[in-house]
């Protein structure tokens, strides 16, 4: 199934002059959570529920006195009638949105949304459910990758540590220069420091990790 045959034919348009506040009244009329922006019969940006609550509500503007303009979101991405379904769930995905402005010779003609493509085909939810995780799980595998190579090196290294210490002090021992209760208390803190270095570079790891 292509977009024509699942998108809504004539979606709402707003010009970039109109307040915020008449938009807003003209979205919860028509029961909509977005408006695009027409210039000259071009598509020039998007306005959704989201833009009004970030850009003026949060920074306590007058909707009375913000025009649209100042606040849409501009070069809307957008599809082509003859595009497949399957694209269009691959750019929802890979854009985070949920409705996409479709476009034929630079005119819009219509709009298609996450909902109107799982009403046309239920089992395309699957594939969008698909993309998502997909994309998870290659989110997992870089993290953790570089996280399993530290935490080897950090292993090896502790061993290296371990026994090139432990055969320093063996020669000690065994001319009298230190007893085995002193050797042992010695390796023992030496084994505890290196631990729980290892264990700090590893939280500092995984600090960094989260933070991107």
């Amino acid at each position: 199934m292509i977009v024509e045959q699942a998108m809504k034919p004539t979606p709402l348009t707003v010009s970039p002059g109109m307040k915020v506040r008449e938009a807003v009244s003209l979205m919860a009329k028509s029961n909509v959570g977005s408006l695009l922006v027409l210039k000259d019969k071009k598509l020039v940006g998007i306005i959704t529920e989201r833009d009004v609550l970030r850009k003026v509500v949060l920074k306590a503007l007058d909707p009375g006195k913000t025009s649209i303009v100042d606040i849409m979101s501009r070069n809307p991405i957008t599809i082509s009638k003859s595009s497949s379904l399957e694209e269009a769930v691959q750019k929802l995905s890979k854009n985070k949105i949920k409705k996409l402005p479709v476009v034929e010779n630079g005119e819009l003609i219509g709009i298609i949304t996450d909902t109107d493509i799982v009403s046309h085909q239920p089992h395309m939810i699957r594939a969008l459910t698909r993309q998502i995780e997909y994309k998870e799980i290659a989110k997992a595998k870089k993290k953790v990758k570089p996280f399993m190579y530290l935490s080897l090196l950090l292993s090896v290294l502790l061993i290296i540590s371990v026994l090139t210490f432990a055969r320093l002090l063996r020669p000690l021992a065994q001319n009298n220069l230190i007893t085995q209760e002193t050797m042992a208390l010695i390796f023992g803190y030496t084994v505890f420091l290196t631990l729980l270095s290892t264990m700090t570079v590893i939280l500092i790891y995984t600090a960094l990790i989260r933070k991107k």
